[in-house]
């Protein structure tokens, strides 16, 4: 997990592939769609949050998340 400073969001990626974000008011939006979408298993290596982005790498690829607009890409 790492935390958003400037959108003030603490992005959460579970073991299981699932992927919520966490806002400062305690607001959650979750994003199921790597849990959902893999049906092979993958492994998330790295997490990096920088601005209004998050970039997750796994072992198939790269992820990349737009955090105010809740849109994985």
């Amino acid at each position: 997990m790492q935390w958003s400073e400037k959108q003030q969001v603490l992005v959460i990626v579970y073991e299981n592939n699932n992927i919520d974000l966490l806002s400062a008011d305690g607001t959650v939006v979750n994003l199921p769609q790597v849990k959902d979408f893999t049906e092979e298993a993958i492994t998330i290596r790295n997490l990096c949050v920088s601005g209004e982005w998050a970039t997750i790498s796994t072992t198939r690829g790269v992820i990349i998340i737009n955090i105010p607009r809740a849109e994985v890409k």
